[in-house]
């Protein structure tokens, strides 16, 4: 299930980066406005809830993401208020794409999205739907 979540956020930030053009990591530039660039960055723990049913079971979860400041992170899955999974990653980030490289898997993938406010992110799944990320600290 952890894979199938991974894959539809991957398909879902692709859509995505075609519509955005605002960093996801502090700028140096500062041109004063409460809304300016340097105000959005991807670093902290965002939540990622979620419900779907799989092989006749329905499930309801959510996940943390936590990107460090030095490039380096963690997810932790819960399904039915359990820690289904705990993987760490190393990511780079630049326009408003993510690159993620799970160190267990060997896996990477690229996720897209576009900032709503500086606490939250919208993500589009591969079915068109908006999925939105919240910043949680």
């Amino acid at each position: 299930m952890k894979k199938y979540l991974i894959s539809l956020l991957t398909i879902m930030m692709v859509a995505l980066v075609s519509m955005s053009f605002v960093s996801c990591s502090d700028d140096d530039d500062d041109n004063g406005g409460s809304n300016s660039s340097s105000d959005y960055s991807i670093v902290g723990t965002w939540k990622y809830d979620f419900s779907e049913e799989e092989d006749g079971e329905f499930y309801v979860g959510y996940q943390l993401f936590t990107f460090n400041a030095d490039g380096t992170g963690r997810l932790f899955e819960y399904d039915d208020g359990k820690i289904d999974s705990d993987d760490v990653f190393t990511y780079t980030c630049y326009e408003n794409v993510i690159k993620i490289k799970y160190i267990e898997d060997d896996y990477t993938e690229y996720l897209n999205f576009a900032w709503v406010d500086k606490n939250t992110i919208l993500l589009k799944d591969y079915d068109g739907g908006d999925v939105i990320m919240k910043r949680v600290k």
